[in-house]
């Protein structure tokens, strides 16, 4: 799989996980999630220097959404 193609995939997985959380569907974000952990797997194993610095941005601001769902996630666990 090359750049482009992670880059794409990172991204749509990451966007469904947001929707699949804000709609409260946990079992979901977690296959979603599993699969986002699946290609970083993937990433660690190839050649990094595949990657630019936009991929790596997209894996940053992935990792401030995540963050940011976490929260979200405990909240709703505190109202149950």
């Amino acid at each position: 799989m090359i750049h482009s193609e992670f880059s794409a995939q990172f991204d749509s997985l990451n966007k469904e996980i947001v929707n699949s959380i804000n709609d409260k569907n946990y079992a979901r974000a977690t296959l979603l999630d599993q699969a986002r952990q699946e290609i970083l797997h993937e990433i660690a194993s190839s050649d990094l220097n595949l990657f630019d610095a936009e991929f790596f941005s997209i894996l940053e601001k992935s990792a401030q959404q995540t963050s940011k769902l976490i929260n979200i996630v405990e909240q709703d666990m505190k109202k149950i």
